[in-house]
């Protein structure tokens, strides 16, 4: 299987290709104020959703995401680097929206302000100028599900189903919604278990081993959830670093699969 390196960067080259990149900040805007990459532009992912009333908190209409990716300076003919902290979930989800949303260059800082840091790299308070763009959302539908499509694909053998909570909400035990447990099917994936103990992912070949050990191969259609996607945001890059074609998350995740009472559940491990 073919890895993707220009999913992943890592600090020193980020450090010497700043300016030809647009860094971007998925942090809070506390976290951002208190220090952030040079010329990072902050954009928050809870900017990208809106909240239902089922409890799900989703990826936001494509005019929410065109106003919020034009006015972080976003721009198809130029490169994107995203950055988050403590294992990047933030940084993931972001980097799972632009390649949603088609834009054709984004790369995830390994590691995160962590890293940046390690690698020698300063950090900044001073905020920089944006220059608002038009952004022209062209979503690809095969990067995100929605529970309609994965109800009606509980059956069939080429999908295969990746939740990245914790071991606790998956067997039921910690229930975060109406039911507890996890989706029908489903193979336990906790997100931590595609990083290295320095938050860093780990190599395309140990990511595959990790994969083919819970039955995935090249063929399948991988769909990844956790409770609103953001986790699972960050297997989903697992997949695409280890060169997995077919990936996709499913950002309604156990918030709303959880909630309604349409969707089946199983608990237990």
């Amino acid at each position: 299987m073919k890895p993707e390196p220009s999913v992943l960067i890592d600090a020193k080259t980020l450090a010497r290709a700043q300016d030809d990149v647009l860094v971007l900040d998925a942090r809070s805007p506390l976290r951002y104020e208190e220090g952030h990459l040079p010329n990072a532009v902050n954009l928050f992912i809870g900017a990208l959703m809106q909240s239902r009333a089922d409890g799900a908190q989703v990826l936001g209409p494509p005019a929410q995401l065109e106003r919020v990716f034009g006015a972080a300076g976003i721009a198809p003919s130029r490169p994107v680097v995203v950055y988050g902290e403590q294992g990047s979930c933030d940084a993931a989800y972001l980097f799972w929206a632009l390649d949603y949303a088609g834009h054709p260059s984004v790369r995830l800082l390994d590691g995160g302000i962590e890293a940046w840091v390690h690698a020698g790299q300063k950090l900044t308070r001073s905020v920089p100028v944006v220059a608002e763009r038009d952004f022209s959302l062209k979503p690809d539908h095969t990067k995100r599900a929605t529970g309609e499509w994965v109800l009606s694909h509980l059956r069939d053998e080429r999908v295969v189903l990746l939740d990245a909570r914790s071991v606790e909400e998956f067997s039921g035990q910690d229930r975060r919604a109406r039911r507890g447990g996890h989706i029908p099917g489903a193979r336990h994936c906790e997100w931590t278990r595609v990083l290295c103990s320095d938050l860093t992912f780990k190599s395309p070949k140990d990511l595959c081993a990790l994969f083919e050990a819970l039955g995935v191969h090249r063929d399948h259609i991988l769909v990844n959830y956790c409770q609103n996607g953001v986790r699972s945001a960050l297997v989903y890059v697992a997949q695409r670093v280890a060169g997995f074609p077919k990936v996709c998350n499913y950002d309604g995740s156990w918030a709303e699969w959880g909630n309604n009472e349409k969707y089946p559940v199983e608990s237990g491990i």
